[in-house]
């Protein structure tokens, strides 16, 4: 049974440095002057898919404060 969380935790330590990227992908250009602050606030929901988990929402927001 001590094999088991030893293979989780080796898979887990390999999909986190698997998936990581050091540098944005090929043909992506990074925003130089992008202020986060811009986005700060309230922001309303106008559309959305109909996912399951957000059936019966309505008037839906998000608060976005700085960390």
């Amino acid at each position: 049974m001590r094999l088991l969380p030893l293979v989780a935790a080796a898979t887990a330590a390999f999909l986190v440095v698997a998936c990581s990227s050091p540098t944005p992908p090929r043909g992506v250009t990074v925003v130089n002057n992008f202020d986060a602050k811009r986005y700060l606030g309230t922001w309303y929901e106008i559309a959305r898919f109909d996912h399951r988990f957000e059936r019966g929402l309505e008037k839906s927001h998000r608060n976005i404060q700085p960390a």
